[in-house]
């Protein structure tokens, strides 16, 4: 609808002239479809904006924006802005875009600066570049007396072009921004859904970790020809521990026992947690018919060899008990637990002083 009333309005210009020409309709129809055409590249439609206006008797011009878009009601006093951005040049013709590095321009030198060629033109005009009460800048030009009668034309539809890559680029920053909420946030929601299944202290999954992780492992029970071995691991004497050493012993204790079941586990591609207070829990995939026990001696052996090279007056200890979990079992996760900790309370009758004889 705009292009039909600028192609009215021109052609009642130029017949009231009595120099209806119509090339230069069609041509100035190409340059308003053509400003409405936007690139990827912000800068090289700068350099577009200038493209085409020949027709009005321009062969230079200088495309000069502001910051950002400056609010002029009428009446109000406008300070000029001690800085300007040119975008883009037009030189015999010819439009090029200015590098981001090199566009900043102090006020006072938008006649003369290192891209300004006063030997192509001495004299220029100034339009403005606003819409509404927004001022977005100023194009110089070479404008010949006889384009004048555009000129309005022009003024609005380089305004109009300005205007609307200006609200691109903020809605590009305002999606990119929402981009980059969506993506924290999504890490933070992945962050907060570790940090509730992870064990502060000694880093393992705490009781709601063990729960998600046994589940998954046991659905692949049925597909393979291993089992399951579901361990419970008490340790000995924590309380003596805290009350002669102190607590500090007792976390130390306690991370030593996730460090011995972290490393006891990964040999059967398993996984340890700590369930709260001096309570562990163990899954390993073991072969079909294994021993079980033969699994509980191999990691009881690992603290016999912590034991002998710590230099703590007493020794990190545990009670271990056990559920064998073997294809077609329907016994749930939280009977297995059961069934190890009847087998872990058999073992604590068992137990010896954790204090190191000197």
């Amino acid at each position: 609808v705009f292009l039909k009333k600028v192609m009215k309005y021109t052609h009642t210009v130029n017949s009231d002239s009595g120099n209806t020409d119509v090339n230069s309709l069609f041509t100035m129809e190409a340059f308003f479809r053509d400003t409405m055409q936007y690139a990827r590249n912000t800068q090289t439609n700068y350099s577009k904006f200038l493209e085409g206006i020949d027709f009005l008797g321009i062969k230079n011009a200088y495309l000069y924006l502001y910051d950002t878009p400056i609010s002029n009601m009428q009446g109000e006093l406008f300070k000029v802005p001690s800085h300007l951005n040119l975008k883009a040049t037009l030189k015999n013709g010819v439009s090029s875009s200015i590098p981001q590095n090199s566009q900043r321009i102090r006020s006072e030198d938008i006649f003369t600066n290192e891209f300004v060629d006063l030997d192509l033109c001495e004299k220029f005009v100034m339009f403005p570049i606003n819409s509404e009460n927004y001022l977005y800048g100023i194009i110089l030009c070479d404008m010949r007396r006889d384009g004048y009668k555009n000129s309005e034309l022009f003024t609005i539809q380089i305004s109009a072009a300005i205007k609307m890559l200006h609200l691109r680029m903020e809605n590009k920053q305002i999606l990119d921004e929402y981009e980059e909420s969506v993506r924290k946030l999504k890490e933070n929601n992945i962050t907060l859904d570790n940090m509730s299944k992870t064990d502060p202290l000694t880093g393992l999954n705490n009781r709601r970790g063990f729960h998600v992780r046994i589940e998954n492992m046991r659905t692949l029970v049925p597909n393979s020809r291993v089992a399951l071995l579901l361990g419970y691991a008490d340790m000995n004497d924590l309380k003596v521990v805290n009350d002669r050493f102190g607590p500090d012993d007792g976390d130390y204790a306690l991370r030593s026992i996730a460090s011995i079941l972290t490393d006891f586990v990964t040999e059967y591609n398993g996984f340890a947690s700590r369930l709260g207070g001096d309570e562990f829990a163990f899954a390993i995939t073991i072969p079909v018919g294994s021993d079980p026990r033969e699994y509980c001696d191999e990691l009881y052996a690992k603290f016999d060899v912590f034991n002998k090279q710590s230099k703590k007056p007493y020794n990190v200890c545990v009670s271990i008990g056990y559920c064998y979990i073997t294809e077609g079992s329907d016994i749930s996760t939280e009977d297995a637990l059961v069934v190890a900790d009847e087998k872990l309370y058999i073992e604590k009758l068992e137990k010896k002083s954790v204090i190191k004889q000197v």
